[in-house]
C-alpha cells in the first residue's frame, strides 16, 4: 500500500505506539517516509452518530466523511454545543467492537500537538473549534502540499491557532497548491505572482510565510477571493486579474475587484460562520459572465450606455446618444463596480447584462437606442425581459418597442384604473410565453404577435377596446397549425380549448424517450400527462372556454363588416351566449343584463346591433379575464399530480396588493406588477403577487412529488433561495431526455467500475476525481476509504459526479436554475 495512505494499526494509543517506535530508530538507520495520511478510529455505530448529529440519512453516505459532515453541517451554527453532543454520544454509546475509521490528513501532526490520552483523539478534535476546522482543511488538499506541510508543523500550528485562519482554511483551503519547488502555485500562474504578492505582503516563493499572510489577512476574505480566482478557468483568471489589460493599471484594477469581495455583506464574519456565501457577489459574477476574446464583457461603448440606461426615472423619453460619451474598458473592475454600484439593484444590473450578452452581443452601436431600451426595461420589469428572451425574440428593435409598450401601459394611470388592463395585457403574454416553453411557434410568427400586442397599447397608455380577444385567437390558430397539433382525416379540428392545451404541450418527435433504471423501463412522455393535467385543471375550475371567445369574435367582426344582411343571424347567437356572462357576475355583476338589454335595442331582427360594438369590446375583454389567467395557471402548474388544487389559483393572483396586509418592504405597484411573482408570505402559497409571467417557475413547486420517508429530515442545510432554484430547474428543464446525458452516466459508471475492480494509487484515484468535478474533500475521502479496503467507498458517488467522470458538461445538463443570478429563464 502507498506510504499516503499507509494505515496504522486500529486503536489510537497503537498508533501512538507506532510514532513512538519510529522516533527511537537510531541515526543509523534508513529515514521511513512521512504518512501524509492516516485513520482515526471512533469507538461510535455510523447510523447512530449520523441520527443524533442531525447529518441526515445514512443511505448513500460514505461512513468516513462523518466528521466533515458534521463541521459542514454545524461550521455556521453552533459548533460548540454540537460537539458537546458528539462527546455525549462518545461518553454514552461508544462500541468497544465498533469499526468507524476516519481518514487522518497529517497524522503525525494530530499526534504531536493536539492528540492526548486524557480523552479520545475524536474528543479532542471535535472540542476545539479550531482544531476541527483546521481537520476540514487539511482534508482538501493534494499530497504534494499535505507533504510539505508535514515538514512544516510550525504553519499547520499557526493556523489552527488563529480564529480566522483556520475558518479560512477549512472554507477556502483546497485552492492551496505547493509546486516542486515549495513555493505557491498561486491562480493565474507566474503572470500573477506580482498581484499576490501585492495583496498578501508575501512573495509565493516564501510559502509559509505567504500562506499564513493569506489566510489571516482581511478577515478571511483574501483567501475568500483567492479561493474564488483559483476556481475559475485560464481565461477567467486572466480576466479578473487584468493580465491582459495595462501592466500599469494592474495592482489599481485587481484591488478594485477584491474591494467587492471585502465590501460585501460587512455583517459576515468568516470565522463565525466559514461555509456561508452571499446569495449574489462578485465571485458569481466572474465565474459565470460572458468574456470575449478580447478580455472583457463587450465593446467598450458598452460601459456607458449602460450607465445611461440604469439612470431611472422615464427611461422612454431618454435619447441614448453616446456618440460623445468616452468609452470604457469592459473589464473586470469596471464590471464589479456597476452591477454593485447600488447593491439594491445589482442582480437586476446583471441580469440586463446577461441579456444584452446572450441576445444582442452583436448588435452594433447604431442600434444603442433599443439597447438603451432593453437595459432599461430588463432593470425596472425583470420578468417582461426574462419573457421576451424565452420567446425566442431576437430583435433588439422588438424587444425595445414591446418594453416601451409595457411602460406606456402601466404608467398611464394610477393602480385602479390600470390594474384591470395591464393584467390582461400581461396574462396575454404568458399565454404566448407558456406555449413557447415547451413548443415553438416560427420566428416570424412569434415576431407578428409580439408586434400585435405592442400596437394594442396606445400612445397615451390605453388598451384598444377588445383587441386582446382578437390576439388571443390569432395566438390560438398559430397554435392549432403547428405540425404535431391532433388532426382527423388530415383535416385539423375547429379550434377549441382542447385542441389549444394538447397542441400547446405536444412534444417535439423524438425517438429515443427510454431510460433504463434499476432493471425498469421508463417512457419519458411528460407531455401527455401535461395536457391531461392542464384540462383536469381547466376543468375543475369551470368557467367559459376559448370556444365562447372565438364565437364572440366572429360575432363582432361580422358586424364591423358592415353587412347589414349578415346582421340578422347575430343576435340569437348572441342571445346564446348570455348564460356565459350570468355565470360571471362575479367579476361583472352588469354585463349579462347590459347585453340582455342591447338586444332588446337593436330589435326582433338585430339590424341596429352594430350600434352595440362598444359593449361587445367591452364582453370580449371581460371574456379573456375569465379564459386566458386560468389557461396560462393551466399550462404553468402542469403537469401537477393535484389539478384540483389549482383551479382556482388564478383568481387569488394580484399584481399589486391591492387587498389584505402588505410587507412594507414592497416595491411601487408599477414596479411590482413585472417583478417575478411570489407569495411574499400572504397566503401560504396559494396566493401569488407579481407579474403573470414565467408562472410556472413560481409554481414549480407543484412538480415536486411528495416521498414518504420515515427519516429525519436535516433543517438548515439547504437555505431558501437554494432550494428555490433546485425547484425551478425542473420547472426550466426540457422534457425530452438527453442520449449525451445517458451516455456520459454510462461512460462514468464504467470508469467506476474498472476503479473499483482495480483500484488506482490512492493519489492518482485522488487526481482523477477531482478532475472529473468531485469537490477536493470527497475525492480525497473517497481515495483514502478505497485504500482502507472500503470497496463500496466508490459507489456512494453520485449520479451527478458519474455524469461529469463521464465527460458530462457540468454547465448544460446538470446545472441549476440561473433565474436567481442572472433573471434567464433558462432551459
Amino acid at each position: 500500500m502507498s506510504s499516503r495512505f499507509r494505515v496504522p494499526a486500529r486503536r489510537t494509543l497503537v498508533l501512538a505506539a507506532v510514532y513512538g517506535a519510529v522516533l527511537a530508530v537510531p541515526a543509523s538507520a534508513p529515514a521511513q517516509p512521512p504518512e501524509t495520511w492516516g485513520a482515526l478510529e471512533v469507538p461510535l455505530d455510523a447510523v447512530r452518530a449520523r441520527e443524533t448529529l442531525s447529518l441526515g440519512h445514512p443511505d448513500g453516505r460514505l461512513d468516513a466523511t462523518l466528521l466533515l459532515d458534521f463541521t459542514r453541517r454545524w461550521g455556521n451554527l453552533d459548533l460548540t454545543a454540537a460537539a458537546a453532543r458528539f462527546e455525549q454520544l462518545l461518553a454514552t454509546e461508544a462500541e468497544a467492537d465498533a469499526a468507524l475509521r476516519l481518514p487522518l490528513p497529517l497524522p503525525g501532526f494530530w499526534h504531536s500537538h493536539v492528540f492526548s490520552d486524557r480523552r479520545p483523539a475524536i474528543a479532542s478534535l471535535v472540542r476545539n473549534r479550531r482544531a476541527v476546522l483546521t481537520y476540514t482543511g487539511l482534508l482538501a488538499l493534494d499530497d504534494r502540499t499535505l507533504a510539505w506541510l508535514d515538514d512544516r508543523h510550525d504553519v499547520v500550528r499557526a493556523i489552527s491557532a488563529d480564529d480566522v485562519s483556520a475558518a479560512a482554511f477549512a472554507a477556502f483551503g483546497s485552492s492551496l497548491q505547493i509546486d516542486e519547488n515549495g513555493s505557491v502555485r498561486v491562480p493565474g500562474g507566474a503572470d500573477a505572482e506580482e498581484v499576490w504578492t501585492t495583496l498578501t505582503g508575501r512573495q509565493p516563493s516564501d510559502a509559509a510565510a505567504f500562506v499564513t499572510a493569506m489566510l489571516a489577512a482581511d478577515g478571511g476574505r483574501l483567501a475568500w477571493f483567492y479561493d474564488t480566482i483559483a476556481a475559475l478557468s485560464p481565461q477567467r483568471q486572466r480576466f479578473a486579474l487584468a493580465l491582459d489589460g495595462d501592466p500599469a493599471a494592474r495592482l489599481t484594477a485587481v484591488r478594485r475587484v477584491y474591494e467587492r469581495f471585502r465590501a460585501v455583506e460587512p455583517a459576515w464574519r468568516i470565522p463565525a460562520r466559514p461555509f456561508h456565501r452571499p446569495p449574489f457577489d462578485a465571485g458569481l459574477l466572474l465565474m459565470t459572465v460572458d468574456i470575449t476574446p478580447a478580455g472583457t464583457v463587450g465593446p467598450d461603448w458598452w460601459p456607458p450606455l449602460l450607465a445611461l440606461a440604469v439612470r431611472g426615472g422615464d427611461w422612454t423619453a431618454r435619447v441614448a446618444d453616446i456618440s460623445a460619451t468616452p468609452t470604457v474598458r469592459a473589464d473586470a473592475a469596471w464590471l464589479v463596480e456597476w452591477v454593485f454600484e447600488r447593491p439594491d439593484e445589482a442582480e437586476r444590473r446583471y441580469a440586463a447584462l446577461r441579456l444584452l450578452q446572450r441576445s444582442f452581443a452583436d448588435v452594433p452601436v447604431d442600434l444603442s437606442q433599443a439597447l438603451h431600451d432593453v437595459v432599461a426595461a430588463a432593470v425596472e420589469m425583470p420578468a417582461l425581459a426574462a419573457s421576451l428572451q424565452r420567446t425566442g425574440l431576437s430583435s433588439p428593435q422588438l424587444h425595445a418597442t414591446v418594453a416601451r409598450a409595457a411602460r406606456r401601459l402601466t404608467w398611464a394611470g394610477g393602480q385602479s384604473r390600470v390594474s384591470a388592463a395591464l393584467g390582461r395585457w400581461q396574462a396575454c403574454l404568458a399565454l404566448l410565453e407558456q406555449v413557447q416553453r415547451t413548443r415553438r411557434l416560427p420566428a416570424e410568427v412569434v415576431d407578428s404577435l409580439l408586434e400585435g400586442l405592442a400596437e394594442l397599447v396606445a400612445p397615451g397608455g390605453s388598451l384598444a377596446p377588445g383587441g386582446t380577444a382578437d390576439w388571443v385567437e390569432q395566438l390560438a390558430a398559430a397554435v392549432a397549425a403547428l405540425p404535431t397539433s391532433p388532426v382527423e382525416g388530415g383535416v385539423p379540428h375547429p379550434i377549441s380549448e382542447d385542441l389549444f392545451v394538447q397542441s400547446a404541450t405536444a412534444a417535439e418527435a423524438h425517438d429515443d424517450n427510454v431510460i433504463a433504471w434499476e432493471g425498469l423501463d421508463y417512457e419519458i412522455t411528460p407531455e401527455r400527462a401535461a395536457a391531461a393535467s392542464a384540462l383536469a385543471v381547466r376543468r375543475a375550475g369551470g368557467g367559459p372556454e376559448l370556444e365562447s371567445l372565438i364565437e364572440l369574435n366572429r360575432i363582432r367582426r361580422a358586424l364591423t363588416a358592415g353587412d347589414l344582411a349578415a346582421h340578422s343571424g347575430l343576435a340569437p347567437r348572441l342571445r346564446a351566449m348570455l348564460p356565459v356572462f350570468a355565470d360571471l357576475r362575479w367579476m361583472d355583476r352588469t354585463m349579462a343584463g347590459n347585453l340582455d338589454y342591447a338586444l332588446e335595442r337593436a330589435g326582433d331582427a338585430g339590424e341596429r346591433l352594430d350600434r352595440e360594438l362598444p359593449l361587445l369590446h367591452a364582453a370580449a375583454d371581460l371574456l379573456v379575464d375569465a379564459i386566458v389567467p386560468p389557461l396560462v395557471y393551466a399550462l404553468a402548474v402542469s403537469p401537477t399530480p393535484e389539478p384540483v388544487l389549482f383551479a382556482d389559483a388564478w383568481r387569488r393572483h394580484e399584481l399589486t396588493t391591492s387587498s389584505g396586509p402588505a410587507p412594507h418592504d414592497l416595491p411601487p405597484w408599477q414596479r411590482l406588477a413585472w417583478q417575478f411573482a411570489t407569495d411574499y408570505g400572504l397566503g401560504g402559497g396559494t396566493r401569488l403577487v407579481g407579474s403573470w409571467l414565467g408562472l410556472d417557475v413560481a409554481l414549480a413547486h407543484a412538480r415536486l412529488v411528495r416521498l414518504v420517508d420515515d427519516s429525519v429530515p436535516v433543517p438548515g442545510i439547504v437555505d431558501p433561495r437554494q432550494r428555490t432554484a433546485l425547484v425551478e430547474t425542473l420547472a426550466l428543464r426540457r422534457p425530452n431526455p438527453s442520449v449525451d446525458v445517458r451516455a456520459a452516466i454510462r461512460r462514468g459508471r464504467e470508469r467506476i467500475a474498472t476503479w473499483a475492480a482495480e483500484p488506482p494509487p490512492p493519489a492518482e484515484l485522488a487526481r482523477r476525481l477531482r478532475a472529473g468535478g468531485v469537490d477536493p474533500w470527497r475525492a480525497n475521502v473517497i481515495a483514502w476509504a478505497t485504500a482502507d479496503g472500503r470497496t463500496d467507498a466508490l459507489e456512494t458517488l453520485s449520479v451527478t459526479e458519474t455524469f461529469w467522470l463521464g465527460g458530462g458538461s457540468s454547465g448544460v445538463f446538470t446545472s441549476t436554475s440561473s433565474r436567481l443570478i442572472d433573471g434567464c429563464l433558462c432551459p
